[in-house]
């Protein structure tokens, strides 16, 4: 599958579709289970393979265009989970080639003169 460009009124018919969602008016077959169009549904051969199914529809060659930042920033994998998060951008990660570098963005808290924060746990952090 090959996702193509999104227009504005696709945007638009997707973001009213997930406020609906959550506003809980989307209609519910049994079960109270929400249908997903058919156009956003990935399938995968196995459901061993089904997340790097969906990463390769996603970010489809990446290797061709792992520098191509435009390519990188208009697309996105929705999660609820900030663990389903973290797990998916360790998987997309590992498709990258080269050196991993680990980069943290908290090393204090302002007005923390106690030291009530350690280091280690700023950086366990994944907000």
């Amino acid at each position: 599958m090959q996702i193509s460009q999104t227009t504005s009124h696709e945007a638009k018919t997707f973001a009213d579709y997930l406020l609906n969602i959550g506003n809980s008016t989307e209609p519910t077959t049994e079960n109270n289970l929400i249908r997903l169009p058919d156009e956003i549904v990935i399938y995968s051969q196995s459901n061993k393979d089904s997340i790097n199914s969906l990463i390769d529809a996603i970010y489809y060659n990446l290797a061709k265009n792992i520098t191509n930042t435009t390519f990188i920033t208009k697309r996105a994998i929705l999660t609820s989970l900030n663990s389903d998060v973290e797990e998916l951008n360790k998987q997309i990660m590992a498709k990258y080639s080269g050196e991993l570098h680990m980069y943290y963005s908290f090393d204090s808290v302002p007005e923390d003169n106690l030291n009530l924060y350690p280091i280690e746990y700023l950086n366990f952090l994944t907000p």
